[in-house]
């Protein structure tokens, strides 16, 4: 018996999951499916609109034959560590093949863009441009455009890439497919036709009278200051998945000490202070600017 995989986060299932795993089926008709999928909690950290078991119904009607959770080390974290875990669980279970969306839908470029990355001209390059100051994103693309003549890539492009180079990473047999991403893009706030993004489907529902009361009940304000400001302090420099960066919140009563850390090269530059967590924002970029000072001296 042959078996393709998936990996995916379904948060919620919509119409594009459907078309890719129909496409998943006619690429591999004597295949069953096996699903990594994300739990409660998805990338960037933040908790899923929809609790693992439904998820795992919704896949389960869909098609999907057997359904495995990423452990949440994996899935609240970084491009990289994320394909590693899924590809390390998909080469575990004996997979042949696995099929991912990509902007681009062209499998054979994308595996010579991930070879070239892998390159020692390539590091050497990418250390000049964070040396220079550039955060990592940046430096990335600078690269990315000096060695490959590439234009920054899009979110699914780079997992894709960062798929191929964990199949190398563990050595593993498994034959890469890639859709092409049709109609809306992941960030997409459009409807198409029957095709929305989750994004666009997440932000509908939290527009929801019945789920806004519902939410009321959790809310508290003093936690959604604290994710306000530490998004200002990941914003400030470049957060994402290949950023070097991070930060830490402690709260005392009304008084937040905020903690930051970033990457610039192989040194790292940290930072902390203690203030009113009614400042808002204004705390990330005075951390920030802290930081920057370090970095520039």
């Amino acid at each position: 018996m042959k078996a393709t995989g998936i990996v995916v986060e379904y948060n919620p299932f919509h119409n594009g999951h459907r078309y890719h795993l129909q496409k998943a089926k006619e690429l591999n008709p004597d295949s069953i499916i096996i699903a990594v999928m994300s739990g409660d909690f998805v990338q960037r950290g933040e908790p899923s609109i929809v609790d693992r078991w439904t998820k795992a119904k919704m896949a389960l009607a869909n098609g999907v034959d057997i359904i495995v959770e990423l452990p949440i080390f994996y899935s609240s974290q970084s491009a990289e560590i994320f394909a590693k875990g899924a590809v390390g669980i998909l080469e575990e279970l004996r997979c042949n093949s696995m099929v991912f969306g990509s902007e681009s839908g062209k499998i054979e470029e994308l595996k010579r863009i991930s070879t070239l990355q892998e390159s020692d001209e390539f590091k050497i390059k990418l250390k000049e441009r964070l040396k220079e100051g550039h955060s990592y994103p940046t430096a990335h693309s600078l690269t990315m455009k000096e060695i490959l003549g590439e234009s920054e890539l899009n979110s699914n492009d780079i997992l894709g890439l960062e798929y191929i180079k964990a199949i190398r990473y563990w050595k593993s047999s498994i034959t890469p497919m890639t859709l092409k991403r049709e109609k809306v893009g992941y960030h997409d706030t459009n409807i198409v036709g029957d095709f929305a993004s989750a994004t666009k489907i997440r932000e509908h529902l939290k527009k929801n009278e019945e789920i806004k009361n519902i939410l009321k009940s959790i809310h508290r304000e003093d936690i959604e200051n604290v994710v306000a400001i530490e998004r200002e302090f990941s914003r400030i420099f470049d957060g994402g998945c290949h950023t070097p960066m991070g930060c830490y919140s402690e709260i005392n009563n009304d008084e937040i000490t905020f903690y930051g850390v970033f990457f610039k090269g192989e040194k790292g530059y940290t930072a902390s202070m203690t203030k009113k967590l009614s400042e808002g924002v204004k705390i990330a970029q005075d951390l920030a600017d802290c930081i920057k000072e370090k970095i520039d001296e």
